[in-house]
């Protein structure tokens, strides 16, 4: 679907080298699941997936109802150039997932037509805005990111001994991890 609507902006899906699975929009590449993937060890990393960074929005896609499409009630400008999928919001459909991921009013209850908006609207954002795709950091990376702060609390304990000190000091470096860790996921990491 996406490589449909892209092939009308000028942009091909081409292979990724060395990677059979691997595929890519002009630059943007998809990054695939791997078999030990930031906190997923042991995953199938099989065919070609990706984690999605959903809109963080409650309504973040326009919904239109089979209703107010049998009324005529749906305006043309909604449709015209827009990717369109059709599903089910029923929850007799079982069609669903649950995930706190999605700002919504029931978060058990996110359908899988939503799921795949948030996909091809990840995929053709990356694209041709370049939004970010969720990206991990090697494990060589990470095992050094929780050795620096576990050094760092260490020696807070070690050279500070006044408690309302460390409590100061603790909170500062608090702050600066949660400051750090935000900016990283606002960039894709």
């Amino acid at each position: 679907l996406v490589e449909e609507y892209l092939k009308t902006k000028a942009v091909s899906l081409e292979n990724v080298e060395n990677d059979p699975y691997g595929m890519r929009f002009n630059s943007t590449k998809l990054i695939r699941v791997q078999t030990h993937y930031g906190s997923y060890i042991n995953t199938d990393a099989g065919g070609s997936q990706i984690l999605i960074n959903f809109r963080n929005h409650r309504t973040p896609f326009r919904i239109v109802s089979l209703e107010e499409i049998e009324n005529n009630k749906v305006n043309p400008d909604w449709i015209r150039g827009k990717i369109i999928l059709i599903g089910m919001t029923s929850p007799s459909a079982k069609d669903y997932v649950n995930s706190a991921a999605i700002n919504s009013e029931n978060p058990a209850l996110i359908y899988g037509v939503e799921v795949q908006a948030h996909v091809v609207s990840q995929i053709v954002s990356s694209v041709l805005d370049k939004r970010p795709m969720i990206n991990v950091w090697m494990d060589e990376w990470e095992y050094l990111w929780i050795i620096a702060w576990g050094f760092l609390g260490i020696s807070l304990g070690r050279i500070i001994r006044s408690p309302s000190k460390i409590i100061i000091y603790t909170a500062i470096a608090g702050y600066f991890l949660i400051t750090i860790c935000y900016g990283l996921l606002v960039i894709g990491w």
